[in-house]
């Protein structure tokens, strides 16, 4: 939740207000959330015809959550100091919104792990959860372990601060108010039974428009069933999944039936967003990805793994397939490496497919207002003001290896340059480096040694020379240790078959490393600012105890793009 702060020094009390709350509700995301469905789970105060949900169907096991705890317990308290950080940059400004940070952390401050987290604010681990829409208006459901702690909290920072949140009542159910008079917008916050519900209100909504956004009168039917539906066609489980309807979600804002949607666009601008014009011209632009979902494939103790996967028009789709270019690297494994990274990128395909694209819009002339900045753009991708040189036209893609990274520092790495005309890109090589003015880089895959730049040695550690080589797919540099010896490995490491276009993996001992750099930067600079980086240095140390890898590609098939995750624990 986002809070507008006022130029003046004096604190209306519509920003005290949401000031509170929002530091209270804020804290319930430091540790993060997280087929039969009960009558009255998060879930099923999704109306069926929502444009975009994210819930759960299942807790979060209490063995699993405490497997991950620790990176959990760190990030709170990372999150716990950036509040007393930030009360003081507000202090000169708004002293009114300082003191309900400072009194937000100091409730927090005997808080160190995400147990202590939990008890203080009543929330749960394996709490239910669920973020909807009513219309496109967003609402955020969760359940509570204890509604009296929220409350006792909230009640504390409160007093502690010395501002008072106001209450109103609907139909017996009563709800915070976050906002003034003078507000166009109100936040909502309630507890009903179990659960608290959060969601945005114009300052004049009939009661009928409060009922629904607050749940008191449930939908007809919900999203349960076809958030079941995509989850068993993608693989997602039941600890966390979610889509977005790209067609629905502009449909409620421009064909001006969906009557939620439309009050609220009418109280905040006096007038409605039906537009024939515009409905038509986002339907036809939604429609070319009408469904992305996210969801987490596999939740244990030892493996997080999680997908998004967007639904692509047969046009789009085809489109982006003729884009699929292997990439040394693309098809095999990162081996030893601390980091690995390939990447397809074939420029002159990439600029067809933009032109292509541009001049398929430069055809119609966009009538909707919103849309009217796509047809300069249109007219400037069909013709580029600036032409690639032939080097970077000739582009295929790059992968990037670093196989060493120690105190010191120690480096040892590789960078590899796909190209569809290598021996070109070595002879610009060769012309515009002075190192390799009396050298030949030949296609034969051989290494040739060539003396680093002074500023480089020094940055890596001290060795002074680096390898270049290249066939008749790429070419590739590296600089440290054994690398020499790497280089025509890979030359020669399987290209895939275009499919994946990224593949990414990261040794979780990246994450010690960069907080060991963070605390040695940070014990130079001011003593303030050494408490808020030994908390994040903290942070990536516990990380890189706990997880052992990280790896994430991005591939086509038949249905669409789908970017794919792995954590696993050490």
């Amino acid at each position: 939740m986002i809070v507008g702060l006022p130029r003046e020094k004096t604190m209306r009390p519509n920003l005290r207000h949401a000031t509170v709350v929002a530091a209270c509700l804020a804290t319930l995301v430091l540790a993060g959330c997280g087929k039969h469905v009960a009558p009255d789970a998060p879930i099923t105060f999704a109306p069926a015809d929502t444009p975009y949900v994210f819930a759960n169907f299942k807790g979060r096991p209490v063995d699993i959550a405490a497997a991950w705890s620790p990176t959990g317990d760190s990030a709170a308290a990372v999150d716990i100091q950036q509040l007393g950080t930030l009360a003081k940059l507000m202090g000169d400004r708004n002293p009114t919104v300082a003191k309900v940070l400072e009194a937000t952390q100091a409730e927090l401050a005997n808080v160190h792990s995400a147990k202590e987290l939990e008890q203080t604010l009543g929330y749960s681990q394996s709490a239910l959860i669920a973020i909807y829409g009513i219309g496109d208006v967003p609402v955020a459901r969760m359940e509570l372990a204890s509604p009296d702690a929220f409350e006792a909290f909230l009640a504390r920072v409160q007093k502690r601060a010395g501002v008072s949140v106001p209450t109103v009542t609907l139909d017996n159910q009563s709800y915070w108010v976050l906002g003034g008079d003078d507000a166009k917008i109100h936040v909502l916050v309630a507890i009903e039974g179990r659960q608290l519900v959060a969601t945005l209100a114009p300052a004049s909504a009939s009661p009928a428009m409060l009922k629904q956004l607050l749940g008191l009168e449930k939908p007809a039917s919900n999203a349960a069933d076809r958030l079941a539906t995509i989850n068993g066609k993608y693989g997602y489980g039941d600890y966390g999944s979610g889509y977005l309807d790209l067609p629905k979600l502009f449909a409620n804002l421009y064909d001006g039936k969906d009557a939620v949607t439309q009050e609220f666009a009418r109280d905040l601008d006096g007038a409605t967003l039906a537009n024939p014009a515009c409905a038509s011209e986002f339907a036809s632009l939604a429609n070319q990805m009408p469904l992305a979902s996210t969801g987490i494939q596999t939740y244990s103790a030892t493996t997080m793994r999680s997908s998004l996967d967007l639904q692509l028009s047969p046009t789009l789709l085809g489109a982006l397939t003729a884009l699929k270019q292997p990439v040394p690297g693309m098809g095999g494994t990162s081996g030893d490496s601390m980091f690995d990274m390939v990447l397809a990128l074939p420029v002159q395909k990439w600029q067809a497919f933009i032109e292509g694209r541009a001049k398929a819009a430069a055809q119609k002339t966009y009538q909707c207002p919103a849309l009217q900045s796509l047809n300069d753009f249109a007219k400037t991708a069909v013709n580029p003001p600036v032409q690639l040189p032939p080097e970077a036209a000739s582009l295929l893609g790059f992968r990037v290896m670093l196989d060493k990274w120690e105190a010191g520092p120690q480096v040892a790495a590789r960078v590899l340059v796909a190209s569809s005309n290598p021996a070109a890109l070595a002879q610009q090589v060769q012309q515009t480096l002075p190192q390799f003015a009396l050298k030949t880089i030949s296609t034969d895959g051989k290494p040739v040694a060539f003396d680093l730049p002074p500023k480089l040695q020094a940055m890596l550690g001290g060795g002074n020379q680096g390898w270049i080589a290249a066939n008749d797919k790429a070419l590739v540099a590296g600089f440290g240790d054994s690398e020499e010896a790497k280089l025509t490995d890979a030359l020669q490491a399987p290209a895939g078959n275009g499919d994946v276009l990224l593949r990414v993996h990261l040794d979780g001992k990246l994450y010690g490393i960069l907080g060991s750099w963070i605390g040695r930067f940070a014990a130079m600079g001011p003593a303030e600012n050494q408490a808020r980086s030994q908390h994040m240095v903290t942070l990536l140390q516990q990380m890189s105890k706990i997880i052992a890898s990280v790896d994430v590609d991005a591939k086509l098939d038949g249905q669409g793009l789908h970017v794919e995750g792995e954590v696993k624990h050490r």
